[in-house]
C-alpha cells in the first residue's frame, strides 16, 4: 500500500498519535539544529569582521597620529624663517657644525709682539680659522683660566705644548681641538715673529664641530 503523506509526513504506520508527534519534533529538531549551525557560523563572521574593522581603525589611528606630526613637522621654520623642514617623519638628527663661539680682528699696532683671543667654555671640539692678513708669522698657543685671572700654557698628556704655526699672509682653518677651553674658560695666543705693521690685521673664528 502506498505511504500517503499529509504536511510533509507519512500517514500510515503510525501506532499512534505520540509516534507522529515523535517524528515531527525530530524533524523540527534537526531544523533548529541546522539553523543554530548556520547562525554559529554567521557569528564567526561577524567576529572575524569586528577583528578586521578593530585593525583597520587602529592602523587610520596611527596614521592620523603620524599626519599630524608630519604636519607639525613641516610647519617648523629655522631661526631666520627662511628653511622649512620638509622631510617626513623619519627625520635623521644631525650635529650641525653651525655654532660661532667667537670671531675676533686683532689690529697690530706696530708696537705689540702678542695679542690673545678668548675662548668661551665648550663641550664640542673647535675648528680655529684664521685670516693672517700681515706679512709676519704667527705661533698659536693656548691657555685655560683655571682660578679668576689665572692663566695655565696647555700641555698635552705626553708633555708637548699644544701649538701650531700659522704663516704670513694666510687664510687656514685647524684643528679640530678636542677638550679645549675647560675649568673656566680659554684663550688663544697669537704670537708673531717679528712686530707686525701698525694697523695691519689678523681676524680668528672659532667655531665649534
Amino acid at each position: 500500500m502506498p505511504i500517503q503523506m499529509v504536511d510533509g509526513y507519512p500517514t500510515i504506520g503510525y501506532n499512534n498519535d505520540t509516534d507522529k508527534l515523535k517524528i515531527e519534533a525530530s524533524g523540527l529538531e534537526t531544523k533548529v539544529d541546522s539553523t543554530n549551525t548556520k547562525l554559529d557560523t554567521a557569528n564567526t563572521k561577524i567576529e572575524t569582521s569586528n577583528t578586521n574593522l578593530s585593525s583597520i581603525s587602529t592602523k587610520l589611528d596611527t596614521l592620523s597620529v603620524l599626519n599630524t606630526l608630519n604636519t607639525l613637522l613641516t610647519s617648523i621654520k629655522d631661526t631666520n624663517g627662511i628653511k622649512k623642514i620638509t622631510d617626513n617623519v623619519n627625520i635623521n638628527v644631525k650635529t650641525l657644525n653651525q655654532e660661532l663661539l667667537s670671531e675676533t680682528t686683532v689690529i697690530w699696532d706696530g708696537v705689540k709682539l702678542t695679542d690673545n683671543i678668548e675662548v668661551p667654555l665648550t663641550n664640542n671640539s673647535i675648528l680655529i680659522t684664521i685670516n693672517n692678513n700681515q706679512a709676519q708669522l704667527l705661533v698659536v698657543t693656548f691657555e685655560n683660566e683655571i682660578i679668576t685671572d689665572t692663566w695655565s700654557k696647555w700641555y698635552d698628556g705626553t708633555g708637548t705644548e699644544v701649538k701650531f704655526t700659522c704663516p704670513a699672509n694666510s687664510y687656514i682653518t685647524f684643528g679640530a681641538f678636542q677638550c679645549f677651553p675647560k675649568f673656566l674658560g680659554g684663550r688663544i695666543v697669537l704670537t708673531a715673529s717679528s712686530i707686525p705693521a701698525n694697523l695691519s690685521q689678523t681676524s680668528v673664528q672659532i667655531q665649534e664641530v
